[in-house]
């Protein structure tokens, strides 16, 4: 049996959610046995859609804030011993022939899954897979100056007590980008390999019904992701400003987390007698209609700072290239090296700067046709390599018997 443990899932607006569903179908097409853990806080609609057992008390990047100093020790510590704590709930149901899943794992994750399987008779322990999406605190490219050794030394030393309470093939690492897959191998010291997002993508028939047919007129740009400095918040409208000029009538479609924001960015094109048509979804949409926003748009715009995609995937990223839409994206990235090989469509900006964004989004609108059939041309190779199915499966075939 697959026991995933999805700290995360809390509510419906998350990726949590969206992927704790996908896993379930792949499970079902795949015929294996799933059981699923949620969040203490997820309501009972999510539990009863889901059959999850409501377990774990922190999401994957619950931070302890005691002191500035010694917090990110205090959360590898106290953090790893609340998780082993809860992973108690599994200990009557798990048995040396079933994988144990974090599929978000963090350093604290390590120390609390050897501190829960101390308690175990050794017959009795469950092979472990954990998949890092994100580098975790400290986690820089150790041939980049600065790294903070020390947080190699907490992941070190949660390795090392995994490894003497289980056998190195029964322990089992995966990361969802190739850069992140050398770095979590060269910092753990264990093999480490790369699979696919848990992507769960709507039918191809679906999303081209959705599309709807071809269409004359402005360009009608999606700003994809929350509405927060990381992907660009305090850019977006003079980025939208920019093309406007360039591009009048245009449409935007963007999310905002709060009404106050939607009035702002309203305001600030009033202010400035720009003729853009904007669509604005203030707060978290479902499903179907996160997916019709992205299928509705001409290009999707990820105006995320470079930074915090170095090696991170991005699941915007995934179902943009899904739908068959060309991308305009920072560079360098992991969503930029999709681009430059081949396997997506789009533009990038080198600078995080409202210029270096509009300008690329503007190149991109400049030569939409062919990047558009570019994108239409890659989508079905991407359908059928970044998704749950290939994920799953892979991470299985890889388990010991």
């Amino acid at each position: 049996m697959l026991h995933i443990l999805q700290c995360g899932l809390a509510d419906f607006h998350s990726h949590y959610y969206l992927e704790a569903l996908a896993q379930i179908a792949a499970c079902r097409a795949l015929d294996i046995d799933l059981k699923l853990y949620a969040n203490c806080a997820a309501p009972e609609p999510i539990l009863a859609e889901t059959g999850a057992v409501p377990l774990f008390r922190d999401i994957p990047d619950a931070l302890i804030q005691i002191d500035p100093m010694i917090d990110h020790l205090v959360t590898f510590i106290t953090g790893g011993e609340r998780f082993a704590a809860d992973c108690a709930g599994l200990t009557a149901g798990v048995g040396p022939d079933d994988t144990v899943f974090v599929p978000h794992a963090r350093i604290r994750h390590l120390h609390g899954l050897a501190t829960w399987l101390a308690t175990l008779p050794p017959a009795g322990r469950p092979i472990v897979a954990l998949r890092f999406d994100d580098p975790d605190e400290g986690w820089v490219d150790p041939a980049v100056p600065g790294t903070f050794k020390d947080m190699y030394a907490f992941t070190r030393f949660a390795m090392a007590e995994l490894l003497g309470l289980i056998a190195g093939p029964r322990l089992r690492l995966f990361a969802t980008t190739p850069a992140l897959e050398r770095i979590v191998a060269g910092i753990t010291g264990h093999a480490c390999t790369r699979v696919p997002l848990a992507k769960f993508y709507p039918p191809v028939e679906e999303m081209a019904a959705m599309r709807g047919p071809p269409r004359d007129g402005p360009p009608h740009i999606c700003v994809a992701g929350q509405f927060r400095a990381e992907k660009g918040a305090e850019l977006t409208p003079a980025v939208v400003a920019r093309f406007a000029r360039r591009f009048p009538g245009a449409s935007v479609s963007l999310q905002v987390d709060q009404e106050q924001q939607a009035a702002a960015v309203r305001t600030f094109f009033e202010a400035r007698g720009l003729t853009v048509t904007l669509n604005l979804q203030v707060g978290e949409c479902s499903r179907q209609d996160h997916y019709a926003r992205l299928l509705t748009a001409d290009i999707v715009l990820m105006p995320y700072a470079q930074q915090r995609y170095v090696v991170r995937a991005s699941g915007i990223f995934a179902e943009a290239v899904a739908c068959g839409l060309p991308v305009v994206v920072p560079a360098p990235t992991w969503m930029s090296r999709q681009v430059e090989l081949g396997r997506a469509a789009g533009t990038s900006f080198a600078a995080f700067t409202a210029e270096a964004v509009a300008d690329a989004l503007i190149a991109a609108t400049e030569n939409l046709a062919e990047l558009t059939a570019q994108a239409r041309a890659r989508q079905a190779a991407w359908l059928a390599q970044e998704n749950v199915l290939e994920a799953i499966g892979l991470m299985m075939k890889a388990a010991p018997a």
